[in-house]
């Protein structure tokens, strides 16, 4: 099969909108095994791909994914795009569209709060900045727990 920098074996290339698909479908599964339950809304129309659910609270989840970054992390693109008057806009996704972003990379899964910003790095090495986020603070297990 063809390798892609994404982390993906497929036989074809794949297009963003298949990455994107597999990156949900991957989240969904793992969401499903740590016991949550998982509404998928019909259409597109929202700003969120999932909600999960569990003791009755409700959480909507933005899936989004992860591109490698040298060897050091991975960055995730917090952004959506709207067309106005012919012109497409950058949008920052806010807590008023979402309530967690999440995301896979390497077989680990990440869930992140609104940010506020169109990207977030994440390191998966070892660094001295405290304005740098390392992606351990965000593991899924750790983050679903306080929910």
């Amino acid at each position: 099969g063809v390798s892609s920098e994404k982390g993906l074996i497929a036989l074809v290339e794949l297009n963003p909108s298949q990455i994107g698909d597999i990156t949900e479908l991957k989240c969904q599964a793992y969401l499903i095994e740590q016991g949550w339950n998982v509404l998928v809304p019909i259409g597109n129309h929202q700003k969120y791909d999932l909600v999960i659910e569990k003791n009755n609270k409700f959480y909507r989840i933005q899936v989004k994914h992860a591109m490698a970054v040298e060897d050091v992390g991975f960055l995730v693109r917090t952004k959506y795009e709207v067309r106005e008057n012919g012109k497409v806009k950058k949008m920052t996704y806010t807590v008023e569209d979402v309530d967690y972003f999440m995301t896979e990379f390497k077989n680990k899964f990440y869930i992140f709060p609104v940010f506020g910003t169109n990207e977030t790095k994440f390191w998966t090495v070892a660094t001295r900045l405290s304005t740098q986020r390392q992606a351990k603070d965000f593991k899924a297990e750790d983050i679903l727990s306080t929910l």
